[in-house]
């Protein structure tokens, strides 16, 4: 019998994991907390099932099982298998033979149920750090989320399709006072103005029916809520006007009612163009422009976040594998520097489709540029092609970070994997700046060995 049984029945989620980090043993409880069956969770590395951010050096297990020492009621944030954000408190401590040999870690954890404020938020900009991306100027935008969801102003977010400008009004709403009020969204691209017009207001009276009960617009049931307007700037013009003036007035007459109702929702719209080109053009209102134009947000494209796409590919790709069965959540380098090379004009949606056809075309647990559609194929332009090109637009090296980087790799037993999450970057971003600094292996990696990780 597994010593481990008697923890079975207990109200906290308990795990053990091998030197190696991989599971040995899922209680009950953790299957409840995390949607995991046992049977899925034993063999992965608890990174693999909690999917945390932090690195190897902020791992309380892994450092239990290097101490000797317990650490107790640390909070991490987490994804459930259905890749919702949960926030848990976790203890740790090592796990010893008979002799007194360190030969594992044990963690248990319970979920926290009724987050504070600041937890709350903690989850919102964690869950966005793993849809949308967290590189340097999507931080930025990140950063000011929270301090724009508490204002009740308009705001403006102007990207190109795809890149989760939708995700990012949810997140406002939800960090907002109005997070317990209706959210909608209205996709505004290529709707006529009589099936917005509907849509907002209400249809019109069905006078063939007496008694028919008046159905309310989306301004109506989106009261002390917010609406999303996707692709504002194909709003028609005559709507422009009116719902200008319902927001200006913080009143307005629905289609079949008797008198004008209070309108008190907050305004998130979204663009793909400059508004103001169109203000010039003479096809979208200056004052509805001036309205939304005080708080306005760019989304960086995700040809310029290149660094978060193996990141943002290596969880999609096992959201995949949990959702169809067949394993693949792993990427290897020359896939990643094809992705890497890719234009992404679709972005983040781009993406996921990309994934969804390598995924289906994978014949192991890695996606390899074999994988991966030709058409994408044919459009990167390999570095491996242009040893000149990998030198322009990149700055010398640093002494001192190629210290850092031999340092970490001589720890890790020159293992990319490992080395690259100690330092908290991608491992392909780690194998470019290997290439870049002439830092090449002196002793042959480990093909096998996987990297400690750990949700503590």
């Amino acid at each position: 019998m597994n010593p481990l049984q008697i923890l079975e029945n207990i109200p906290e989620g308990v795990f053990a994991i091998s030197q190696d980090c991989r599971i040995t043993y899922f209680n009950q409880k953790a299957e409840e907390i995390t949607g995991y069956t046992r049977q899925q969770a034993v063999g992965k590395t608890c990174y693999e099932v909690f999917r945390p951010e932090i690195c190897q050096s902020t791992c309380s297990i892994k450092r239990s099982m290097t101490t000797g020492k317990e650490s107790f009621d640390h909070q991490v944030n987490v994804l459930h298998r259905s890749n919702k954000p949960l926030s848990i408190r976790i203890q740790t401590s090592p796990l010893r033979d008979d002799g007194g040999a360190i030969v594992g870690g044990l963690q248990t954890f319970h979920l926290i149920d009724r987050p504070n404020e600041e937890v709350r938020e903690e989850l919102v900009l964690f869950e966005l750090r793993k849809k949308i991306g967290r590189d340097r100027r999507l931080a930025q935008v990140l950063e000011i989320l929270p301090d724009l969801a508490k204002g009740d102003s308009p705001v403006l977010l102007q990207g190109e399709p795809g890149t989760g400008k939708r995700l990012l009004a949810k997140a406002i709403h939800g960090l907002s006072e109005r997070a317990d009020g209706p959210f909608f969204h209205v996709s505004c691209k290529g709707r006529g103005e009589d099936s917005l017009t509907r849509e907002l207001l209400g249809p019109d009276l069905d006078l063939d029916k007496e008694g028919t009960p008046r159905k309310k617009g989306l301004l109506e049931r989106a009261h002390r809520g917010t609406i999303f307007m996707e692709g504002i700037e194909d709003l028609p013009y005559p709507l422009q006007v009116g719902f200008f003036r319902a927001m200006e007035k913080g009143v307005y007459l629905p289609v079949g009612a008797e008198s004008s109702v209070e309108l008190d929702i907050r305004l998130i719209a979204s663009t793909q163009t400059d508004l103001g080109t169109k203000v010039k053009e003479g096809t979208f209102r200056e004052n509805l422009f001036y309205c939304l134009n005080v708080f306005k947000v760019l989304v960086p494209p995700l040809r310029e976040r290149k660094e978060d796409i193996p990141l943002l590919a290596r969880d999609i790709l096992w959201q995949m594998s949990l959702e169809a069965g067949k394993e693949v959540h792993d990427i290897d380098e020359e896939a990643s520097l094809v992705l890497q090379d890719y234009p992404f004009p679709g972005n983040l949606t781009e993406l996921r489709t990309i994934l969804e056809e390598a995924y289906r075309a994978a014949g192991g647990k890695t996606l390899r540029k074999g994988d991966l559609p030709r058409s994408v194929i044919a459009q990167g332009k390999s570095e491996e092609a242009s040893p000149e090109a990998q030198g322009q637009g990149t700055e010398a090296p640093q002494t001192g970070e190629k210290d850092a980087i031999q340092a970490a790799l001589i720890r890790n037993q020159w293992s990319r994997k490992r080395a690259a999450r100690e330092l908290g970057m991608d491992r392909t971003t780690l194998w470019r700046k290997m290439k870049r600094m002439g830092l090449d292996y002196t002793t042959p990696p480990d093909k096998n060995t996987e990297e400690p990780t750990e949700t503590g």
